[in-house]
């Protein structure tokens, strides 16, 4: 069946790897949103992102359920005020969580995306990314995250 004229389909923006100098995010920790990931600017405004997290673990085995939660900190809200740092007492923006297989093993490179929302308060808003590590051992330094923004639009 191919989809018909004007039928709903996705528009893909330009994907942006926001890694900068991602050091290691230990096993229950955050990473640090503002020197391990580059700030993401929605220059589409658009509505909805898909969100690709590269990692590795140097040592270890992960937990029986692991997970990676994203998290997200718009910035210059109101001027130049941000909203607050997600931590382990404050989780305000939760993005979505990465499902990360047991099975997976040490020095292998996993690959997880998902759907993210993206609330934009105004053009071209500005987010800080960052992860929660909840897989029971530490992030390897050099894991990755990736952005690209999604848009629904007519079909050709």
């Amino acid at each position: 069946m191919s989809i018909t004229t004007n039928a709903a389909i996705e528009f893909f923006g330009t994907a942006t790897d926001l890694s900068n100098s991602v050091a290691a995010v230990t096993d229950g920790a955050f990473s640090n949103g503002t020197t391990d990931l580059d700030a993401f600017t929605n220059d589409d405004d658009a509505n909805y992102a898909a969100a690709v997290l590269r990692c590795q673990y140097a040592t270890g085995t992960v937990g029986s359920a692991p997970y990676v939660n994203l998290y997200g900190r718009l910035m210059n809200v109101d001027g130049t005020d941000d909203e607050a740092v997600p931590d382990a007492s404050y989780q305000e923006k939760p993005f979505g969580t990465f499902h990360i297989d047991p099975n997976w093993g040490t020095g292998t490179d996993t690959v997880k995306s998902i759907e993210i929302p993206l609330p934009n308060v105004y053009t071209s808003q500005v987010y800080n990314f960052y992860v929660e590590n909840q897989t029971g051992v530490d992030f390897a330094t050099g894991w990755a995250l990736t952005v690209t923004p999604k848009a629904l639009g007519p079909h050709a």
